[in-house]
């Protein structure tokens, strides 16, 4: 047995058999690391997981702002009520079961839009958008509307 720089103990004739195959045990490593990387299709699953979270907070953003600016600007009656209401939902534990079976029965289960339907019931973003949005003078809404965006 012979200790690496590291101090773990590995079979020395591993460790020859590497050098002579590899030169070195860091080019058996990136030869290891490499053949796994390909084996497990992980170039694809760090796609996956780029994309899958791109698309979703990107939805996820547009629509608390959909959301928050009329309950942040009073728009509507009830808003403050509203909010009062996805603040209690934070501290509700999330019902992952009726959740599971909602995506199940609306046959949305091992599905892209599944994943990305669960991850929009947050109402974090909403409150925080709320929070900000009323941050941000009144005045800007109106000169916005002077200019002609929207109203």
């Amino acid at each position: 047995m012979a200790r690496t720089r590291l101090g773990a103990t590995v079979d020395s004739d591993l460790l020859e058999e590497a050098r002579k195959t590899y030169g070195s045990t860091a080019d058996a490593v990136r030869h290891r690391a490499s053949a796994a990387w390909e084996a497990a299709s992980f170039d694809k699953y760090l796609i996956n997981s780029f994309l899958y979270t791109a698309v979703a907070t990107a939805i996820f953003v547009v629509t608390s702002v959909f959301v928050a600016f009329p309950i942040a600007r009073g728009y509507f009656k009830g808003g403050k009520a509203l909010l009062g209401l996805y603040v209690v939902a934070l501290f509700l534990p999330p019902a992952l079961i009726p959740q599971f079976q909602l995506i199940l029965n609306l046959g949305l289960f091992n599905s892209r839009l599944g994943y990305v339907l669960l991850f929009l019931v947050n109402p974090i973003g909403i409150i925080i958008l709320v929070n900000y949005i009323k941050s941000l003078p009144v005045e800007l809404d109106e000169s916005a509307a002077m200019d002609g965006c929207g109203c």
